[in-house]
């Protein structure tokens, strides 16, 4: 079992949400995947955060990148007209935003990793958002 796209994905989260000064608590499920639970418990947030301005290094054919892309190519087909038009203008004012200096206040964002959960509907329903590996 890995750690690798789910990991990602709420270092994804957790960068994306401070930098917008979102207030938010992620839930992970790992269920029986110990490893990412302890690795959730004893990240640096504050290192994901600082990670997440650097440039991305460049593209190299590795198993977790060819995931995210198959991963990025999947979805992107599924988006409509519409909202792939706001998500375009979000990125092209983040960037805007970016290079002359405008950053929000950062939000408060917890990460807790769960283990194998019996009461799996009461997190659903108590969700603003859902986001799964499956």
């Amino acid at each position: 079992g890995g750690v690798g796209l789910l990991s990602d994905i709420v270092d994804a989260l957790y960068a994306k949400f401070r930098k917008a000064g979102v207030d938010a608590t992620i839930c992970v499920v790992c269920g029986r995947n110990a490893n990412l639970k302890t690795e959730l418990e004893t990240k640096d947030w504050e290192r994901v955060l600082r990670d997440s301005h650097a440039p991305l290094p460049p593209s190299s054919p590795t198993k977790r990148l060819s995931k995210r892309r198959r991963l990025l190519e999947f979805l992107r087909p599924h988006r409509s007209k519409r909202i792939q038009q706001t998500l375009d203008k979000v990125h092209e004012r983040e960037d805007i935003e970016e290079a002359v200096g405008i950053y929000h206040a950062p939000g408060k964002v917890d990460v807790v990793g769960l283990g194998f959960v019996t009461n799996m509907a009461e997190y659903m329903v108590a969700a603003d958002v859902l986001v799964t590996k499956a």
